[in-house]
């Protein structure tokens, strides 16, 4: 009997360690409710001489159609969206995007849209971004910065109206920065992360146009190693079957 038990609590231990992490929805928003964002958990604000926005929410994307407002020598425009959350260690960040720069010519426009992680200090600690900022006469490229090292595709080497599945992996202390399931960036920092934010740009210039630029997914996930309800369960059973080996030996021993 005790061999048995032994085998057991063998095969039960094995099995808690072959569980999967957990994976838990931090921030999760399919753009897909017709509410705008920053009436809907998100935290908004511009820069760059930046002062609001057109577009709005319909389907499953968040649409931006122009960064408006300040000089048209005001500097890169931005609008942001944000949402802070209880610091996170592991984590998956899948950001889907599309974007439409215009026809293949000098009227294309001229604009980024990326996903920022930062700690709970306010310090970025990865972006991966869509950029398209270089001229009105070329094509958009990829873009990704874990601490301060960057890796890019380069110039022209996005088409003018596109799609993106972009994902950030953080596993210890390594992160991978991944476009459309292809590694464009391994960084490595273990500062927990604690604010995603949504970041749409744009130039303030006559020369330059704001095209179309949408979100259709942003879900920020922390990863960790809890054991699932069944395998607490198990270790449960590892309890018990201890407990049935013990009072069995004192059951058998001599009494005194």
């Amino acid at each position: 009997m005790k061999r048995l038990l032994v085998a057991i609590v063998i095969v039960i231990v094995s099995s808690v360690a072959a569980t999967p992490a957990l994976a838990v929805d931090v921030v999760f928003d399919h753009f897909d409710n017709g509410v705008l964002p920053a009436n809907d958990g998100w935290s908004e604000s511009f820069g760059g001489g930046a002062t609001g926005f057109s577009g709005g929410e319909a389907g499953t994307n968040f649409t931006i159609t122009n960064i408006t407002g300040g000089s048209p020598f005001g500097g890169f425009g931005t609008y942001t969206l944000s949402q802070s959350f209880t610091p996170i260690n592991d984590f998956a960040v899948d950001f889907d995007i599309s974007w439409d720069s215009g026809p293949s010519d000098s009227s294309r426009a001229v604009q980024t849209l990326g996903v920022a992680l930062l700690d709970a200090g306010g310090n970025q600690i990865a972006l991966a971004e869509f950029r398209d900022p270089i001229g009105a006469g070329d094509f958009g490229f990829q873009f990704a910065d874990i601490g301060g090292t960057t890796a890019q595709t380069g110039p022209d080497s996005l088409p003018p109206a596109g799609s993106a599945q972009i994902d950030i992996i953080r596993n210890g202390n390594q992160i991978d920065i991944l476009w459309d399931g292809t590694n464009l960036l391994t960084g490595f920092d273990a500062t927990p992360i604690a604010e995603v934010q949504i970041i749409f740009g744009s130039p303030r210039s006559f020369f330059t146009f704001f095209g179309t630029e949408s979100v259709d997914l942003l879900r920020v996930q922390s990863i960790n190693g809890v054991p699932e309800p069944g395998s607490l369960g198990m270790l449960g059973l590892i309890v018990l079957a201890g407990a049935i080996s013990r009072r069995r030996r004192r059951t058998r021993s001599p009494a005194t």
